[in-house]
């Protein structure tokens, strides 16, 4: 099942406060997913080397160490589904 999402005065909402942060870093993963397995397994360790670049990408920044894993925990404690690996291992 594909799911279509239609940017919403919401999602402007969202991005306009995002737009208006001042002398805050801020980070976005992107990245593309597979629907169906077998493909769905790779997913999990893209992520993981998505973290790795950015982890490098932040201290080219300047940022410490523990910026860097503050800033990345919320996404270290998902579990991509179906993968059964914590993506912070």
């Amino acid at each position: 099942m594909t799911s279509n999402h239609n940017f919403t005065r919401e999602d402007f909402d969202n991005l306009s406060a995002l737009s208006a942060t001042e002398n805050r870093l801020c980070l976005s993963l992107l990245m593309p997913t597979h629907q169906h397995l077998p493909s769905t397994q790779q997913d999990a360790t893209l992520l993981k080397n998505l973290l790795r670049q950015a982890e490098a990408d932040l201290a080219a920044l300047g940022q410490t160490e523990k910026q860097i894993q503050t800033m990345l925990a919320p996404i270290r404690a998902v579990e991509p589904i179906g993968s059964g690996i914590p993506i912070g291992s």
